[in-house]
Protein backbone atom coordinates (compact mmCIF):
# COMPACT_ATOMS: atom_id res chain seq x y z
CA UNK A 1 0.00 0.00 0.00
CA UNK A 2 2.90 2.32 0.74
CA UNK A 3 4.27 1.70 -2.73
CA UNK A 4 0.93 2.75 -4.28
CA UNK A 5 0.93 6.08 -2.46
CA UNK A 6 4.34 7.01 -3.90
CA UNK A 7 3.20 6.58 -7.52
CA UNK A 8 1.59 9.51 -9.29
CA UNK A 9 -2.04 8.88 -10.24
CA UNK A 10 -2.74 7.71 -13.77
CA UNK A 11 -4.14 10.19 -16.23
CA UNK A 12 -7.12 9.48 -18.49
CA UNK A 13 -4.94 8.61 -21.49
CA UNK A 14 -2.97 6.04 -19.50
CA UNK A 15 -6.19 4.41 -18.25
CA UNK A 16 -7.52 4.28 -21.83
CA UNK A 17 -4.24 2.67 -22.93
CA UNK A 18 -4.60 0.06 -20.17
CA UNK A 19 -8.15 -0.77 -21.33
CA UNK A 20 -6.96 -1.05 -24.95
CA UNK A 21 -4.03 -3.23 -23.76
CA UNK A 22 -6.40 -5.64 -22.01
CA UNK A 23 -8.61 -5.76 -25.12
CA UNK A 24 -5.58 -6.44 -27.33
CA UNK A 25 -6.15 -3.31 -29.44
CA UNK A 26 -2.64 -1.80 -29.26
CA UNK A 27 0.17 -2.09 -31.78
CA UNK A 28 3.63 -3.35 -30.75
CA UNK A 29 5.06 0.02 -29.80
CA UNK A 30 2.07 0.98 -27.65
CA UNK A 31 2.01 -2.49 -26.07
CA UNK A 32 5.66 -2.13 -25.07
CA UNK A 33 4.96 1.31 -23.58
CA UNK A 34 2.08 -0.07 -21.49
CA UNK A 35 4.15 -3.06 -20.33
CA UNK A 36 6.92 -0.64 -19.31
CA UNK A 37 4.35 1.39 -17.37
CA UNK A 38 3.12 -1.79 -15.64
CA UNK A 39 6.64 -2.73 -14.55
CA UNK A 40 7.31 0.75 -13.14
CA UNK A 41 3.98 1.75 -11.61
CA UNK A 42 2.11 -0.06 -8.90
CA UNK A 43 -0.85 2.27 -9.55
CA UNK A 44 -1.00 0.96 -13.13
CA UNK A 45 -0.84 -2.65 -11.93
CA UNK A 46 -3.63 -1.95 -9.43
CA UNK A 47 -5.75 -0.37 -12.19
CA UNK A 48 -5.24 -3.43 -14.44
CA UNK A 49 -6.29 -5.72 -11.57
CA UNK A 50 -9.40 -3.61 -10.97
CA UNK A 51 -10.31 -3.62 -14.66
CA UNK A 52 -9.78 -7.39 -14.88
CA UNK A 53 -12.00 -8.02 -11.87
CA UNK A 54 -14.67 -5.72 -13.31
CA UNK A 55 -14.73 -7.61 -16.62
CA UNK A 56 -14.85 -10.91 -14.80
CA UNK A 57 -17.90 -9.70 -12.87
CA UNK A 58 -19.56 -8.42 -16.04
CA UNK A 59 -19.19 -11.83 -17.64
CA UNK A 60 -21.23 -13.32 -14.78
CA UNK A 61 -24.21 -11.12 -15.66
CA UNK A 62 -26.78 -12.51 -18.09
CA UNK A 63 -26.64 -10.96 -21.53
CA UNK A 64 -29.74 -9.48 -23.07
CA UNK A 65 -30.38 -9.31 -26.79
CA UNK A 66 -31.65 -5.98 -28.08
CA UNK A 67 -34.75 -6.11 -30.22
CA UNK A 68 -34.53 -5.39 -33.95
CA UNK A 69 -36.73 -2.35 -33.44
CA UNK A 70 -34.30 -0.93 -30.87
CA UNK A 71 -31.35 -1.47 -33.19
CA UNK A 72 -33.11 0.20 -36.13
CA UNK A 73 -34.20 3.21 -34.06
CA UNK A 74 -30.72 3.64 -32.61
CA UNK A 75 -29.05 3.49 -36.02
CA UNK A 76 -31.63 5.90 -37.47
CA UNK A 77 -30.96 8.34 -34.64
CA UNK A 78 -27.22 8.10 -35.18
CA UNK A 79 -27.66 8.76 -38.91
CA UNK A 80 -29.86 11.80 -38.25
CA UNK A 81 -27.46 13.17 -35.66
CA UNK A 82 -24.52 12.78 -38.01
CA UNK A 83 -26.28 14.45 -40.93
CA UNK A 84 -27.54 17.38 -38.85
CA UNK A 85 -24.26 18.17 -37.20
CA UNK A 86 -21.97 17.35 -40.10
CA UNK A 87 -22.37 20.65 -41.93
CA UNK A 88 -22.89 22.94 -38.96
CA UNK A 89 -19.82 21.61 -37.16
CA UNK A 90 -17.49 22.27 -40.08
CA UNK A 91 -15.05 25.19 -39.55
CA UNK A 92 -15.86 26.70 -42.94
CA UNK A 93 -19.56 26.77 -42.03
CA UNK A 94 -18.88 28.71 -38.83
CA UNK A 95 -16.62 31.13 -40.70
CA UNK A 96 -19.25 31.58 -43.40
CA UNK A 97 -21.91 32.23 -40.76
CA UNK A 98 -19.73 34.86 -39.07
CA UNK A 99 -18.97 36.44 -42.44
CA UNK A 100 -22.65 36.49 -43.35
CA UNK A 101 -23.57 38.20 -40.11
CA UNK A 102 -20.84 40.78 -40.64
CA UNK A 103 -21.90 41.35 -44.26
CA UNK A 104 -25.52 41.74 -43.11
CA UNK A 105 -24.56 44.40 -40.59
CA UNK A 106 -22.42 46.26 -43.13
CA UNK A 107 -25.22 46.15 -45.72
CA UNK A 108 -27.80 47.30 -43.15
CA UNK A 109 -25.66 50.21 -41.97
CA UNK A 110 -24.87 51.21 -45.54
CA UNK A 111 -28.56 51.14 -46.46
CA UNK A 112 -29.49 53.19 -43.39
CA UNK A 113 -26.78 55.73 -44.20
CA UNK A 114 -27.96 56.13 -47.79
CA UNK A 115 -31.60 56.50 -46.75
CA UNK A 116 -30.63 59.03 -44.08
CA UNK A 117 -28.56 61.06 -46.54
CA UNK A 118 -31.25 61.09 -49.21
CA UNK A 119 -33.92 61.99 -46.68
CA UNK A 120 -32.01 64.92 -45.26
CA UNK A 121 -30.83 66.20 -48.63
CA UNK A 122 -34.36 66.19 -50.07
CA UNK A 123 -36.48 67.53 -47.22
CA UNK A 124 -34.08 69.69 -45.26
CA UNK A 125 -33.88 73.36 -46.21
CA UNK A 126 -30.73 74.39 -48.06
CA UNK A 127 -29.37 77.43 -46.21
CA UNK A 128 -26.91 78.24 -48.99
CA UNK A 129 -29.50 78.81 -51.77
CA UNK A 130 -30.50 82.35 -50.68
CA UNK A 131 -26.81 83.27 -50.55
CA UNK A 132 -26.30 81.95 -54.08
CA UNK A 133 -29.32 83.94 -55.29
CA UNK A 134 -27.87 87.11 -53.76
CA UNK A 135 -24.28 86.47 -54.90
CA UNK A 136 -24.03 89.49 -57.26
CA UNK A 137 -25.17 91.80 -54.47
CA UNK A 138 -22.76 90.20 -51.99
CA UNK A 139 -19.83 90.54 -54.41
CA UNK A 140 -20.48 94.28 -54.82
CA UNK A 141 -21.43 94.95 -51.21
CA UNK A 142 -18.42 97.24 -50.60
CA UNK A 143 -19.47 99.49 -53.48
CA UNK A 144 -23.07 99.53 -52.30
CA UNK A 145 -22.15 100.55 -48.76
CA UNK A 146 -20.51 103.72 -50.10
CA UNK A 147 -23.84 104.81 -51.56
CA UNK A 148 -25.76 106.95 -49.09
CA UNK A 149 -29.20 106.90 -50.64
CA UNK A 150 -31.26 106.16 -53.71
CA UNK A 151 -31.30 109.84 -54.62
CA UNK A 152 -27.53 109.65 -55.00
CA UNK A 153 -27.90 106.76 -57.47
CA UNK A 154 -30.54 108.69 -59.43
CA UNK A 155 -28.21 111.65 -59.67
CA UNK A 156 -25.44 109.38 -60.93
CA UNK A 157 -27.73 107.89 -63.57
CA UNK A 158 -28.96 111.26 -64.73
CA UNK A 159 -25.39 112.50 -65.00
CA UNK A 160 -24.50 109.63 -67.33
CA UNK A 161 -21.53 108.29 -65.33
CA UNK A 162 -23.13 104.92 -64.72
CA UNK A 163 -23.78 104.36 -68.40
CA UNK A 164 -20.13 104.88 -69.27
CA UNK A 165 -18.97 102.47 -66.59
CA UNK A 166 -21.54 99.96 -67.76
CA UNK A 167 -20.30 100.29 -71.32
CA UNK A 168 -16.69 99.91 -70.09
CA UNK A 169 -17.63 96.91 -67.96
CA UNK A 170 -19.28 95.11 -70.85
CA UNK A 171 -16.07 95.21 -72.89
Amino acid sequence: MNELNNDPPLDTEQVCDLVAYLDGELDEEQTEAVEQLLTESSAARQEVDTLTQTWDMLELLPTEKASEDFTERTLATVRVDRSDSAITQQPWFRQTRKGSVLAGWVAGLTFASIVGFLTTSRWMADDSQPLLDDLPVIQNLDAYTDIDSIEFLEELRSSGLLEEETDDDSL
